[in-house]
Protein backbone atom coordinates (compact mmCIF):
# COMPACT_ATOMS: atom_id res chain seq x y z
CA UNK A 1 0.00 0.00 0.00
CA UNK A 2 2.67 2.49 0.65
CA UNK A 3 4.21 2.03 -2.86
CA UNK A 4 0.84 2.58 -4.31
CA UNK A 5 0.66 5.95 -2.01
CA UNK A 6 4.58 7.03 -3.00
CA UNK A 7 3.63 6.16 -6.98
CA UNK A 8 0.77 8.65 -6.58
CA UNK A 9 2.48 11.13 -4.71
CA UNK A 10 5.40 10.84 -7.62
CA UNK A 11 2.53 11.70 -10.41
CA UNK A 12 1.41 14.65 -8.34
CA UNK A 13 4.53 16.62 -7.69
CA UNK A 14 7.34 15.51 -10.48
CA UNK A 15 10.65 15.35 -9.47
CA UNK A 16 12.48 18.25 -9.46
CA UNK A 17 15.56 16.93 -11.63
CA UNK A 18 13.00 16.05 -14.59
CA UNK A 19 11.24 19.21 -14.27
CA UNK A 20 14.77 21.66 -14.53
CA UNK A 21 16.09 18.87 -17.06
CA UNK A 22 12.94 19.14 -19.23
CA UNK A 23 12.95 22.98 -19.44
CA UNK A 24 16.71 22.83 -20.12
CA UNK A 25 15.74 21.17 -23.10
CA UNK A 26 13.28 23.29 -23.83
CA UNK A 27 15.78 26.60 -23.73
CA UNK A 28 18.24 24.27 -25.50
CA UNK A 29 15.94 23.52 -28.49
CA UNK A 30 14.45 27.39 -28.47
CA UNK A 31 17.56 29.20 -28.58
CA UNK A 32 18.52 26.12 -31.53
CA UNK A 33 15.92 27.58 -33.45
CA UNK A 34 16.65 31.24 -33.40
CA UNK A 35 20.35 30.33 -34.09
CA UNK A 36 19.37 28.43 -37.35
CA UNK A 37 16.86 31.55 -37.96
CA UNK A 38 19.88 33.47 -37.47
CA UNK A 39 22.39 31.89 -39.66
CA UNK A 40 19.25 32.21 -41.99
CA UNK A 41 18.83 35.67 -41.90
CA UNK A 42 23.04 36.19 -42.41
CA UNK A 43 23.56 34.60 -45.28
CA UNK A 44 20.13 35.15 -46.65
CA UNK A 45 18.93 38.37 -48.75
CA UNK A 46 15.29 36.86 -49.12
CA UNK A 47 12.83 38.99 -47.30
CA UNK A 48 10.89 35.55 -45.41
CA UNK A 49 14.50 34.82 -43.65
CA UNK A 50 14.29 38.40 -41.92
CA UNK A 51 10.37 37.90 -41.30
CA UNK A 52 11.46 34.32 -39.70
CA UNK A 53 14.23 35.45 -37.69
CA UNK A 54 12.31 38.19 -36.54
CA UNK A 55 9.53 35.58 -35.27
CA UNK A 56 11.71 33.51 -33.76
CA UNK A 57 13.20 36.00 -31.72
CA UNK A 58 10.19 37.47 -30.39
CA UNK A 59 9.07 33.58 -29.36
CA UNK A 60 12.42 31.99 -27.99
CA UNK A 61 12.96 35.50 -25.78
CA UNK A 62 9.22 34.76 -24.24
CA UNK A 63 10.17 31.28 -23.77
CA UNK A 64 13.50 31.96 -21.89
CA UNK A 65 12.39 35.06 -19.62
CA UNK A 66 9.17 33.31 -18.74
CA UNK A 67 10.93 30.20 -17.65
CA UNK A 68 13.97 32.26 -16.06
CA UNK A 69 10.41 33.92 -14.38
CA UNK A 70 8.79 31.08 -13.12
CA UNK A 71 12.00 29.16 -11.85
CA UNK A 72 13.08 32.69 -9.82
CA UNK A 73 9.58 32.27 -8.24
CA UNK A 74 9.98 28.98 -7.44
CA UNK A 75 13.64 29.57 -5.99
CA UNK A 76 12.34 32.41 -4.31
CA UNK A 77 9.55 30.48 -2.28
CA UNK A 78 11.83 27.45 -1.60
CA UNK A 79 14.30 29.49 -0.36
CA UNK A 80 12.37 31.16 2.30
CA UNK A 81 10.73 27.91 3.42
CA UNK A 82 7.57 27.72 1.08
CA UNK A 83 5.15 25.14 1.17
CA UNK A 84 5.14 24.75 -2.44
CA UNK A 85 3.71 21.73 -4.92
CA UNK A 86 5.04 21.53 -8.11
CA UNK A 87 2.93 19.70 -10.90
CA UNK A 88 4.08 19.32 -15.04
CA UNK A 89 1.32 21.62 -16.49
CA UNK A 90 0.11 21.80 -19.93
CA UNK A 91 2.36 21.86 -23.28
CA UNK A 92 2.28 25.58 -23.26
CA UNK A 93 2.13 26.97 -19.58
CA UNK A 94 4.35 28.47 -18.39
CA UNK A 95 4.02 27.45 -14.55
CA UNK A 96 5.75 25.30 -12.72
CA UNK A 97 4.48 25.08 -9.09
CA UNK A 98 1.54 25.92 -6.58
CA UNK A 99 2.13 28.49 -3.36
CA UNK A 100 -0.23 27.49 -0.45
CA UNK A 101 -1.28 30.56 0.39
CA UNK A 102 -3.45 29.49 3.71
CA UNK A 103 0.10 27.78 5.08
CA UNK A 104 2.82 30.36 3.86
CA UNK A 105 2.93 34.05 5.02
CA UNK A 106 3.51 37.08 4.00
CA UNK A 107 7.18 37.55 3.67
CA UNK A 108 7.07 34.03 1.82
CA UNK A 109 4.90 35.68 -0.71
CA UNK A 110 7.02 38.18 -0.82
CA UNK A 111 10.19 36.22 -1.43
CA UNK A 112 8.80 34.17 -3.69
CA UNK A 113 7.51 37.59 -6.39
CA UNK A 114 10.76 39.37 -5.79
CA UNK A 115 12.63 35.31 -7.01
CA UNK A 116 10.33 35.83 -10.03
CA UNK A 117 11.66 39.60 -11.02
CA UNK A 118 15.59 38.45 -10.36
CA UNK A 119 14.75 35.80 -12.45
CA UNK A 120 13.58 37.85 -15.37
CA UNK A 121 15.79 40.76 -14.99
CA UNK A 122 19.20 38.61 -14.22
CA UNK A 123 19.11 37.07 -17.72
CA UNK A 124 18.21 40.24 -19.45
CA UNK A 125 21.27 41.21 -17.72
CA UNK A 126 23.31 38.50 -18.50
CA UNK A 127 22.27 38.55 -22.24
CA UNK A 128 22.94 42.61 -22.45
CA UNK A 129 26.47 42.11 -21.30
CA UNK A 130 27.09 39.61 -23.29
CA UNK A 131 25.68 39.58 -26.47
CA UNK A 132 27.75 42.22 -29.06
CA UNK A 133 23.74 43.46 -29.83
CA UNK A 134 25.31 44.20 -33.70
CA UNK A 135 22.44 42.77 -35.51
CA UNK A 136 18.84 42.36 -35.59
CA UNK A 137 18.52 39.02 -34.56
CA UNK A 138 20.31 39.79 -31.19
CA UNK A 139 18.13 42.91 -30.84
CA UNK A 140 14.90 41.16 -31.13
CA UNK A 141 15.91 38.35 -28.72
CA UNK A 142 16.54 41.02 -26.34
CA UNK A 143 14.41 43.29 -26.51
CA UNK A 144 11.22 40.53 -26.39
CA UNK A 145 12.68 39.80 -23.22
CA UNK A 146 12.75 43.31 -22.21
CA UNK A 147 9.28 43.64 -23.17
CA UNK A 148 8.77 40.67 -20.70
CA UNK A 149 10.28 42.64 -17.85
CA UNK A 150 8.37 45.29 -18.63
CA UNK A 151 4.94 43.09 -18.53
CA UNK A 152 5.83 40.87 -15.65
CA UNK A 153 6.94 44.07 -13.70
CA UNK A 154 3.33 46.19 -14.23
CA UNK A 155 1.56 42.71 -12.82
CA UNK A 156 3.31 41.90 -10.25
CA UNK A 157 4.98 45.42 -8.46
CA UNK A 158 1.42 46.70 -7.60
CA UNK A 159 0.60 43.45 -5.82
CA UNK A 160 4.14 43.40 -4.01
CA UNK A 161 3.63 47.50 -2.69
CA UNK A 162 -0.08 46.04 -1.55
CA UNK A 163 1.29 43.15 0.29
CA UNK A 164 3.95 45.18 1.94
CA UNK A 165 1.63 47.92 2.91
CA UNK A 166 -0.41 44.68 5.07
CA UNK A 167 -2.87 43.47 2.48
CA UNK A 168 -3.30 39.49 2.31
CA UNK A 169 -1.41 38.07 -1.25
CA UNK A 170 -4.79 36.41 -2.25
CA UNK A 171 -6.90 39.60 -1.89
CA UNK A 172 -4.15 41.50 -3.47
CA UNK A 173 -4.27 38.69 -6.45
CA UNK A 174 -8.05 39.17 -7.01
CA UNK A 175 -7.48 42.13 -7.78
CA UNK A 176 -5.56 41.97 -11.07
CA UNK A 177 -8.42 41.91 -13.84
CA UNK A 178 -8.41 40.59 -17.36
CA UNK A 179 -8.37 44.75 -18.71
CA UNK A 180 -4.82 45.17 -16.13
CA UNK A 181 -3.28 42.08 -17.62
CA UNK A 182 -4.12 43.12 -21.43
CA UNK A 183 -2.92 46.84 -20.29
CA UNK A 184 0.47 45.32 -19.10
CA UNK A 185 0.74 43.32 -22.41
CA UNK A 186 0.34 46.14 -24.55
CA UNK A 187 2.51 48.37 -22.56
CA UNK A 188 5.54 45.49 -22.21
CA UNK A 189 4.77 44.98 -26.31
CA UNK A 190 5.33 48.78 -26.82
CA UNK A 191 8.55 48.95 -24.60
CA UNK A 192 9.55 45.91 -26.18
CA UNK A 193 9.27 47.61 -29.91
CA UNK A 194 10.89 50.76 -28.41
CA UNK A 195 13.76 48.80 -27.34
CA UNK A 196 14.39 47.71 -30.92
CA UNK A 197 14.76 50.81 -32.27
CA UNK A 198 17.00 52.13 -29.53
CA UNK A 199 19.77 49.34 -29.91
CA UNK A 200 19.00 49.44 -34.17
Amino acid sequence: MAETLDQQEDIKEPPLTSMLFRDALILLAALSIWAAAYSWFQFSDLLIAKVLMAADALIVGFIVASLFHEWGHYAGARGSGSNTTRFAGKALSIFRFNFDFEQNTKTQFLWMSYGGQIGHWGILAVLFFSLPLNNLAEIVLLSSIFGFCVFALLVEYKIIWQVLRGMDPLESLKKLTSKKLRTAQMIGGTAGIASIILLS
